[in-house]
């Protein structure tokens, strides 16, 4: 997952692309460098033409690229015959998506490796802004006991600590104890397990979602929602502890 706060823009790609810059534009596309997506902010350079926005909305409805809607639109420039427009939901600002044809593609193929590209292309909404904000640099906390009879010394501990790094990495930790005693004997068990990986907030059927990928790169979802007093994440109920 790449972002360009700037932008608001979220790229889930795969781990062969990555951002750079040139001349002012963040540059995305596969780091070898072949071809690549120039994103911008419109210019009135950039539309000789006639109005952008009006262009971009007829091409949208003709035909848009991906389900974020980017599409292209046609310009009589030899050098540059096609840009490709997306616009933000949320905020109605449109980007311009630049091709970059450094394999000198033809403009078929140079059309298809760009379609690709944007369709990794979102933004994010201010519902995940939030989820961001509150869980960036802090830890949650559940917890849960039981114990068979009291001051009986049967019964376990269970205690889950989420860390959601300003870095964009996450901790996790389950700690606890399990203890049965009987004909004299007492048994007990005690449970330290660690995880790490990275953290976003992304959105799955229009609702922000937490996404954790563990250092074995799975990824796993989880919904979100807010109480009172705490989140629940995955449905379970965690406290801010830090």
């Amino acid at each position: 997952m790449l972002r360009i706060p700037e932008f608001g823009m979220l790229i889930d790609c795969s781990d062969d692309c990555g951002l750079a810059q040139q001349n002012g534009v963040t540059l995305y596309g596969p780091l070898h460098g072949k071809f690549g997506v120039g994103i911008a902010t419109p210019q009135p350079g950039d539309d000789p033409q006639g109005n952008l926005a009006d262009q971009y909305a007829l091409m949208a409805a003709l035909g848009p690229v991906g389900e974020h809607g980017a599409t292209f639109l046609n310009r009589r420039d030899p050098q540059v015959p096609f840009i490709g427009a997306i616009q933000n939901p949320h905020t109605s600002q449109l980007y311009l998506l630049v091709p970059f044809n450094h394999a000198r593609l033809d403009e078929t193929q140079l059309r298809q490796a760009i379609g690709k590209l944007v369709q990794c292309i979102s933004f994010i909404s201010p519902a995940m802004s939030q989820w961001q904000q509150r869980l960036s640099g802090r830890m949650f906390t559940a917890a849960e006991a039981y114990q068979r009879q009291l001051a009986s010394s049967d019964g376990y501990s269970l205690q889950e600590d989420m860390t959601f790094h300003a870095n964009g990495m996450y901790e996790k930790r389950i700690s606890g104890h399990v203890s049965v005693s009987g004909g004299g004997l007492s048994l007990g068990r005690v449970r330290d397990e660690r995880e790490q990986g990275r953290w976003d907030i992304v959105e799955v059927n229009g609702q922000p979602t937490l996404r954790l990928e563990d250092e074995q790169c799975q990824r796993h979802h989880w919904s979100l929602q807010v109480t009172a007093d705490a989140v629940l994440l995955d449905g379970r109920r965690f406290v801010r502890t830090k």
